[in-house]
């Protein structure tokens, strides 16, 4: 494949890696693997949601999901964005921090 390619990948995406052989392997010739398996317990979508097709993404979302898991959207905002008493709940959480 790197043939065809013609130089190194910067990134390489491993669909279905399992226990990640293959993508250890594309490790050593890359600059960058993201290996991804159709049973996720958890899949987060970190402030970038709101860029992607909400149809598709949930249909990819609810195909890699493992039954019983989560999927997540966040972002983050300030000022808060939500109602009060979830801005309650994250200020309180925010405060404790410090």
């Amino acid at each position: 494949m790197l043939k065809y390619l013609g130089k190194t990948p910067d990134v390489v995406v491993d669909l279905g890696c399992g226990t990640g052989l293959s993508t250890r392997t594309w490790s050593s010739v890359s600059n960058k693997v993201i290996g991804i398996e159709p049973s996720a317990d958890i899949i987060t979508c970190s402030q970038s949601f709101h860029w992607m097709n909400p149809e598709k993404t949930l249909k990819e979302v609810s195909r890699i999901l493992k039954k019983g898991g989560v999927f997540a959207t966040y972002d983050y905002d300030w000022p808060p964005v939500c109602n009060w008493e979830a801005e309650l709940v994250m200020r309180k959480d925010l405060f404790q921090w410090h």
